[in-house]
């Protein structure tokens, strides 16, 4: 069952609230409001924050965009441990659940940007460090394979292995979706960072009215882990 986390985002200064989609309870969040760039801020954690979550930085790109396409952002995840360019046009949400793998329960974050007729998506799982170094590389990005491939039903019209940063083993998929009755076109890639495996995902419904299906390209290929990262943060002073 997935349980209610809350993080802190800015986009020079944007506060959202994070829930996941699958309670009972109606989902909070609020819509960023995109500023221009002027100062580096920094956020007060609140008191109902949960611990186990650190703040997430955004820094906003100003690119020039013809019509309504949505703008990139740059996010930078220290929990997550990685960073990728993404389309912002609506909410944002963070949320835990429990996914199975090779039989057995393991937690799974899950970092959402919805967008007018399409969405982007980062899952990441930890592995027990004795199951993973048990298992091939391969048969841990088959296993998620084929539990994405099913759950969100995908169709893949594309499939490549490879290595991202030069070391991490990955697979790259694309192909149609037909997720909640809304069939459209995916890229998506799935990558193993030592015991933690991501999915990176960005779907595009087949009426694309967010003009943002030439983004999946340098949405998917712009992730990259940092298993290192460590972001200072400090809270702002009281006056």
């Amino acid at each position: 069952m997935a349980k209610q986390v809350f993080t802190f985002a800015f986009l020079i200064v944007i506060t959202v609230s994070c829930a996941p989609t699958d309670q009972s309870e109606p989902l909070r969040t609020v819509t960023p409001t995109v500023t221009p760039p002027t100062a580096t801020s920094t956020l007060t954690p609140s008191p109902t924050a949960t611990a186990q979550f650190t703040p997430t930085l955004i820094t906003l790109q100003t690119p020039s965009i013809p019509g309504d396409e949505p703008r990139l952002v740059f996010f930078i995840s220290e929990q997550g441990k990685f960073q990728a360019w993404v389309p912002v046009a609506g909410d944002i949400v963070e949320y835990t659940i429990t996914r199975a793998l090779f039989g057995k329960a393991v937690e799974c974050s899950i970092v959402g940007f919805s967008l007018n007729s399409a969405s982007v998506t980062v899952q990441y799982c930890d592995l027990a460090s004795e199951e993973s170094s048990s298992l091939s590389d391969k048969a841990i990005i088959e296993e998620v394979r084929n539990t994405m491939k099913s759950e969100m039903h995908l169709w893949f019209d594309h499939e490549e292995m490879g290595l991202v940063e030069g070391s991490y083993p990955s697979l790259t998929v694309s192909g149609t979706e037909n997720m909640g009755g809304n069939a459209g076109t995916f890229k998506a890639r799935i990558i193993l960072a030592e015991h933690r495996v991501y999915f990176v995902h960005m779907y595009v419904y087949q009426v694309d009215w967010c003009y943002c299906r030439h983004q999946m390209d340098q949405v998917v290929d712009s992730f990259y882990v940092d298993p290192y990262m460590s972001i200072p943060f400090e809270p702002t002073p009281t006056p």
